[in-house]
């Protein structure tokens, strides 16, 4: 009896001894090495952010992020537009459609993003952005992130709140989606666990 529940202990001690690695790993952002990715990138090209009848829409959006943990990253990021469809982008400015108002996204702050694996996360940011040249607004929340797991694309989606001059115009509260492809430091695809 003491032979069989000696077994049985080092049987568990064993698995144990696996899968707990496994479990601590967490989920991850790898580069193209495998590693860890300390750098990353997230790119878009129909990120649009709505309220009412009007979106906020801009041709790119590209976040520089940094690895603060296990699967968490943080940074800033920019839009960018085009004027009367045209093929020049400016940097920082975006369209409110339908009315075809200029919006100049002033700053783009990604306090977190959270891989939890699984395929989901979280994604926390705020941006200011002016519009028409005058009503400065600012927006931000956390949002659901999805990925499928061992590709390079997340999609982003949620509402967001304003919290400035929402008596003047802004949005007090808008919705956000936009799917986008990260790179690694080197522009190398990199792979979400």
């Amino acid at each position: 009896m003491f032979k069989k529940l000696t077994l049985v202990a080092m049987s568990v001690a064993a698995l144990a001894a696996f899968a707990i690695p496994a479990v601590a790993q967490g989920a991850e952002i790898t580069d193209s090495l495998g590693e860890p990715a300390q750098n990353i990138t997230a790119f878009s090209t129909n990120t649009v952010t709505t309220s009412g009848g009007s979106s906020l829409e801009c041709a790119t959006v590209d976040l520089d992020l940094t690895r603060t943990g296990t699967g968490t990253y943080h940074g800033t990021g920019y839009a960018k537009g085009h004027i009367n469809e045209g093929p020049t982008h400016l940097k920082h400015t975006c369209t409110i459609e339908p009315e075809g108002t200029i919006a100049t996204v002033e700053s783009v702050t990604v306090k977190d993003v959270h891989i939890n694996g699984g395929g989901t996360g979280t994604a926390e940011f705020s941006f200011t952005f002016k519009v028409a040249g005058v009503l400065m607004c600012t927006s931000g929340g956390k949002v659901n992130l999805t990925y499928t797991p061992t590709s390079d694309e997340a999609s982003v989606s949620g509402k967001i709140k304003g919290s400035e001059n929402t008596a003047f115009g802004c949005p007090p509260e808008s919705e956000i989606t936009g799917d986008f492809t990260i790179t690694d430091e080197l522009g190398e695809p990199v792979v979400i666990h």
